[in-house]
């Protein structure tokens, strides 16, 4: 089923405000892949605080589960990270997921090592100020 015949087609001034989550307060044993679109739409839900810190979470989680088994990108889980309102989660998160990239970086390319790290510490500094 694609997105649009669940939301149904939209104006431009209320893009964000169609949204549903899936496995909603976590309680079912499974990850949830939303596509780019509803992902976009659910990030909004996150940063104006239309969802329960679980759901919250739940997204994070699964985000983060899907970019480590590479069936998201690193970016997405990046944006997510950043955008949440969960301070606590995403400093937990922050030096794991910078640490397995770090980790690839100087495996694939060791003269660039230093400057991955140096641009993951600048990159994830403002969210845990």
């Amino acid at each position: 089923m694609d997105i649009s015949e669940l939301l149904g087609t939209s104006s431009a001034t209320n893009n964000h405000q169609k949204w549903f989550k899936i496995n909603v307060d976590q309680t079912g044993f499974y990850r949830v892949k939303y596509d780019d679109e509803l992902a976009g739409r659910l990030r909004y839900a996150i940063e104006a605080n239309h969802l329960s810190a679980i759901d919250r979470f739940g997204i994070l989680d699964d985000s983060y589960a899907l970019s480590m088994a590479c069936k998201q990108s690193l970016s997405s889980l990046f944006r997510l990270m950043i955008r949440t309102s969960l301070p606590l989660i995403s400093r937990l998160l922050i030096p794991q997921v910078s640490n397995k990239v770090a980790k690839v970086a100087d495996d694939a390319c060791p003269d660039l090592s230093e400057y991955i790290k140096l641009f993951l510490i600048n990159l994830f500094q403002n969210s845990t100020e």
